[in-house]
């Protein structure tokens, strides 16, 4: 009889360490998992808004470099066929309205300035808050969504050679019911995300 409880020992459970082993392979197992499966993932709303933002700096700081005016285009309407959510460019002001004489590239890509919120892994299912034009200027009827940079960073649109003041406007990105704004400042051109 001996024997048969010893054998009965051996085959009753598991033991205190291997119980441990397999919750920690558990829980590391979730950890993994349960982030994919998240659509509240609050790095891919600051990853949009910080791109964003980064286009609006690099045409500011593009205009105050080059001494000449350099834009940005923000397409916050799913509708339109623009090709891209975000393009820096130079404009082609002996045009009125002005128009994209070339894109601007990236200092470290050198690729174009330009992209898709959709395209970019770390930016996918962010979508503009309203597909109204978001930015507006003094004397210029309705808003628009370009916004040009002088040579001293200052937010400005240009229309048949007369520089109309940029006064208002913010861009405002959602993902998984979080909201983030990019403020542009109407005399300085300062760039925030809030």
């Amino acid at each position: 009889m001996g024997d048969r409880v010893v054998s009965m020992r051996q085959h009753a459970g598991f033991s205190l360490i291997e119980l441990t082993v397999i919750v920690a392979i558990l829980g590391i197992t979730a950890l993994v998992v349960i982030p994919s499966f998240s659509s509240t993932d609050p790095q891919k709303l600051e990853q949009a808004a910080n791109r964003v933002a980064e286009a609006l700096r690099y045409a500011r700081s593009e205009a105050k470099r080059t001494g000449g005016i350099r834009g940005v285009l923000v397409d916050t309407d799913d509708g339109d066929v623009l090709g891209k959510d975000i393009m820096v460019f130079e404009p082609d002001l002996s045009a009125s309205p002005f128009g994209v004489l070339a894109k601007l590239y990236h200092p470290v890509s050198k690729q174009p300035y330009d992209f898709l919120l959709e395209k970019s892994s770390t930016t996918r299912g962010v979508k503009f808050v309203s597909s109204a034009k978001p930015f507006s200027f003094e004397g210029v009827s309705g808003n628009q969504n370009r916004l040009l940079f002088t040579a001293q960073g200052v937010p400005v649109w240009v229309e048949d050679s007369v520089l109309s003041r940029f006064t208002g406007g913010d861009i405002q990105l959602t993902y998984g019911g979080q909201v983030k704004t990019i403020t542009i400042q109407p005399i300085t051109g300062r760039v925030m995300v809030q």
